[in-house]
């Protein structure tokens, strides 16, 4: 199950928000379309009947509140964790022993919980033979009892580094499926090896600044062949290669142009901008290049 209770979800759609932040050159927020979007997909999807299913509620229901939980603290710029949980299993109308219930079988079922407790108390066994050595050589009792405490404090550090990348992997999903089926509005041509990211279809506002609509999009294939493929594709553009920040097809390009100085014109003028993929910046695996493009409807 994609996403089992409803804090889960809430975790998973506030970094799907952040991934939404970190795809785009604006490094402005998405929109209140988009978050309805997240939710409404993963509701379409059955991504709520297993924490519905388990509260005794419609699954409808559920999705209500999580819209207006979530736009409640999007609305309040506050998509913290106290704000997102705070009065929501209220919202529900169920019991908090029956919400807190369904929240531990969940993280049972899913094995995501203990990871942390299980690392601190690893760490103070260890601590403790060390503090009862005093610096003193272990016995060969002690080197056994050390080596397998390591042994286990690596495995606890590896499940943990792997169930936080499906988290990330699950964000990555959750945000895809709020753009889905969009594409056709785009007015620009599209690199063919590419998969869709994010689509802020309403453009986005920064310092009172209305951007244009821009999508992000992945990409396996080298940065090279995304740039020979506008070349032909975008004659009309003018091309600059803006250094180690990626490069840029911009219809009417100001003489000289920077992104930090011209960012104005960069949001309201349609343009093909590609960049190397970040490191944990939510791209799918094989990921090596991210294209954005920002077109008029």
């Amino acid at each position: 199950m994609f996403i089992s209770t409803p804090s889960r979800f809430l975790k998973h759609i506030s970094m799907a928000l952040g991934l939404a932040i970190t795809t785009s050159s604006y490094a402005a927020g998405p929109d209140e379309q988009m978050i309805v979007n997240m939710l409404e997909a993963e509701y379409k999807n059955g991504g709520f009947k297993q924490g519905a299913d388990c509260l005794g509620i419609s699954e409808k229901k559920l999705l209500d509140a999580l819209k207006a939980n979530t736009l409640r603290c999007f609305q309040s710029g506050s998509m913290d964790d106290d704000c997102m949980e705070e009065g929501f299993q209220a919202s529900l109308g169920v019991s908090e022993s029956k919400f807190e219930h369904c929240e531990q079988l969940a993280e049972a079922e899913e094995g995501s919980n203990g990871f942390e407790s299980e690392a601190d108390a690893l760490m103070e066994q260890l601590d403790d033979i060390y503090d009862e050595l005093d610096g003193r050589e272990p016995s060969a009792q002690q080197q056994a009892q050390i080596a397998m405490l390591e042994d286990r404090l690596k495995q606890s550090f590896t499940e943990q580094r792997e169930h936080s990348l499906e988290e990330m992997s699950d964000a990555v999903e959750l945000m895809a499926k709020s753009s889905a089926g969009t594409e056709g509005s785009i007015t620009l041509p599209l690199y063919p090896k590419a998969s869709m990211m994010i689509h802020m279809v309403a453009g986005v506002e920064m310092g009172g600044v209305q951007s244009l609509p821009a999508a992000t999009f992945a990409s396996a294939d080298t940065q090279e062949r995304i740039i020979a493929f506008y070349k032909k594709k975008l004659p009309n553009f003018e091309y600059k290669d803006l250094g180690g920040a990626g490069y840029l097809f911009m219809k009417e390009m100001p003489e000289n142009f920077n992104m930090m100085s011209n960012l104005e014109d960069f949001m309201t003028t349609p343009h093909v901008f590609i960049s190397s993929a970040k490191a944990g910046g939510g791209a799918p695996a094989g990921t090596q290049s991210m294209i954005e493009v920002a077109y008029k409807k």
